[in-house]
């Protein structure tokens, strides 16, 4: 479907017009009792559909557009916004549902912090958002290692919300049976649960056994705030950047000797119970190339396992396998964090025209649903081109939906223009 430059610039116009309706300010409208109140003005995914409050990983892709638009105010009051939950918490939660702060989501809080610690230069803003990132990263360093010396996903929550999670969502959203004994529910429930810390729920990559492996995103991202953490300490004269530094390089190795799968040229997430690699590869094996993790061989092999993903309308986050469980963080489904995601390791390691391929297509299936229904849109079906399916029906969305749309148009029309 061709779209035009006109078509591209009515939706940015529409994004850029709306992010103030997306911001909630708590102290003037308080929330609902189930959801805790921030201190801060903070963007909210949704104007109109469910997601209406402050989600993690969410909002990492929303700043991303604020960014691109001119709104540092914003996602600066976002950063602001998860310094006071890891300074309340030790952690960012999963969302500001009061039922949510037994879990994270993916840390996404430093690149945040160093995204627009780099247009504003503010160093002493720097030096305390980067006294949050610490405390957020030893959450990760204490509450979620393994025994590799790698990272995992978990959950700390009780027993009575583990049934609850169990009877209602559990049972509701993947039809898992009621007849079975409380302590099989709990044990589900954790693996869900900590599942569901991956930002990806529900998803084929663990066998519906996340707590026993060591994701390749999860990783990738805490070695990029490894690396953060020592540019925060050049920059502020902490003093501390060889220790980071040294983690750095400590993690790279671990994940070279564990996770890199020769046999399919892909980073693959690392089953440590059972000391083998994940069977099912998903875009999470882009993100070393994202964040400049993978060397110039990893990147040209993981690049030339595009087709795994690649169909009419975009990418599909993970490979199809036969499977009798529909996750709606698997094929067919893409979503718009891991399309970014995507196209800027495409960028990175010099491959621009499958990167503006991409981008045109999630660029063509938006404008389409927008044109139609007045709405960007949380999810889609990579084959079909129609709004995706899952556990609960598609949202319409601003938040990462906008961000990755303005992001998405940067590079598409980069690579137009660079043809005139």
């Amino acid at each position: 479907m061709y779209i035009s430059a006109k078509q591209i610039d009515n939706v940015c116009e529409y994004i850029r017009n709306h992010w103030d309706e997306s911001v909630h300010d708590d102290r003037k409208t308080p929330p609902p009792e189930n959801i805790i109140p921030l201190p801060v003005p903070h963007t909210v995914p949704c104007l109109h559909g469910f997601f209406r409050l402050f989600f993690y990983w969410d909002t990492y892709f929303t700043n991303a557009g604020l960014l691109a638009q001119g709104r540092l105010d914003l996602a600066r009051g976002n950063c602001e916004a998860m310094a006071w939950l890891i300074e309340r918490n030790g952690f960012v939660p999963n969302s500001t549902f009061r039922s949510d702060h037994n879990r994270s989501q993916p840390p996404y809080f430093s690149l945040m912090v160093r995204e627009a610690y780099e247009i504003s230069g503010d160093r002493d803003w720097l030096a305390r958002m980067a006294s949050m990132v610490k405390k957020e990263y030893q959450f990760w360093m204490t509450a979620r290692f393994s025994p590799l010396g790698l990272n995992r996903h978990g959950e700390h929550a009780e027993r009575v919300f583990l049934l609850r999670f169990y009877n209602g969502l559990l049972h509701d959203r993947l039809g898992l049976p009621l007849d079975i004994a409380d302590s099989g529910k709990i044990e589900l429930s954790r693996r869900y649960l900590a599942e569901a810390e991956t930002g990806w729920d529900f998803n084929p990559r663990f066998e519906q056994r996340c707590p026993d492996f060591c994701p390749v995103d999860l990783n990738t991202n805490l070695w990029r705030y490894e690396k953060d953490l020592a540019f925060y300490a050049r920059e502020t004269g902490s003093g501390d950047a060889g220790y980071y530094e040294d983690a750095a390089a400590r993690r790279q190795e671990l994940m070279r000797r564990y996770m890199w799968d020769e046999s399919r040229g892909l980073f693959m997430d690392y089953d440590y119970v059972n000391m083998k690699t994940g069977t099912t590869a998903s875009l999470a094996s882009f993100h070393p190339l994202w964040l400049g993790l993978a060397n110039d061989r990893e990147a040209g092999m993981t690049a030339a396992g595009l087709p795994l993903f690649e169909h009419a309308h975009g990418l599909a986050v993970c490979e199809k396998i036969e499977s009798p469980v529909y996750y709606q963080w698997g094929y067919p489904n893409g979503w718009p964090p891991l399309t970014m995601t995507v196209v800027q390791s495409l960028m990175h390691s010099g491959r621009t025209d499958d990167a503006r391929r991409i981008a045109g297509k999630y660029i063509a299936w938006a404008t389409r649903y927008f044109e139609s229904t007045g709405q960007l849109w949380e999810k889609f079906d990579a084959v079909t081109g129609t709004l995706a399916g899952g556990e609960y029906e598609a949202q319409p969305m601003m938040g990462w939906s906008a961000g990755v749309f303005v992001k998405m148009a940067e590079i598409w029309q980069s690579g137009n223009n660079s043809k005139q």
